[in-house]
């Protein structure tokens, strides 16, 4: 018997219009993308594929001042970079609010085409959250935007999250010298586990002059979990 490949021809961009910052997961046979609106409403607009190419949007995860103000009232709206995870039956999305500081934090629903929950609030510094679900605990990653005198922007840096909460434990740099591995300008952070690694990808150097780069660590022997130690490959 000889194996059939059967090749399938699509067309760049398979999402046309506005649709920046995508963040991508696989369900079963399902995919689900969402993508930032800015100070559009409904806010993160959600799409669903079953190959990849063919997006139907299904809905939007933000449409009440509950979920992208702290005091839950009509204010200003600015989201950025919103980061989609799955796990144990529930869809979580992280996203930041940067109008007026209101921060980072993250809505949660069973059914992504439904109503997501209120905003349960992380913090309030920077941007660019990602979520990493992993061994029953979820870490919370993000950039940071301190600048100092040297022009060194900030770290990579990483937290337990309690997702119910919002509470975060101790933060520690995931990267060294106040900046990034190539430039001091680093974003975008996405902690992955693959086997027995972690991989960390992370945007350099902002949109004009940017790279991509990559870094992993160790998972701990016995398979226990921890925000790793990162090295650049």
């Amino acid at each position: 018997m000889s194996d059939t490949v059967t090749e399938t021809v699509y067309e760049n961009p398979v999402v046309k219009g506005t649709a920046p910052d995508p963040s991508l997961i696989r369900v079963g046979d399902d995919f689900y993308l969402a993508t930032s609106t800015f100070n559009f409403l409904p806010g993160v607009t959600i799409r669903h594929s079953t190959d990849l190419v063919n997006w139907r949007i299904i809905g939007g995860a933000i449409t009440r001042p509950a979920q992208y103000r702290r005091d839950g009232k009509p204010g200003g709206l600015m989201l950025f970079a919103p980061t989609l995870r799955y796990a144990e039956g529930t869809f979580y999305l992280v996203c930041t609010n940067v109008a007026d500081e209101q921060g980072n934090f993250v809505v949660s629903t069973t059914d992504p085409a439904g109503e997501w929950s209120d905003a349960v609030w992380i913090d309030t510094v920077a941007f660019d959250p990602s979520l990493l679900y992993d061994n029953g605990t979820w870490y919370y990653t993000r950039r940071t935007l301190a600048p100092r005198a040297d022009g060194r922007l900030g770290p990579v840096v990483q937290a337990e999250l309690n997702i119910t909460t919002g509470e975060l434990g101790e933060l520690r740099e995931l990267t060294q010298n106040y900046g990034g591995f190539v430039t001091n300008d680093i974003e975008g952070p996405h902690l992955y586990r693959i086997g027995y690694w972690y991989y960390l990808f992370s945007a350099e150097g902002g949109s004009w002059k940017g790279t991509c780069s990559r870094a992993r660590g160790a998972v701990r022997r016995g398979g226990r979990s921890s925000p790793p130690r990162t090295t650049r490959f």
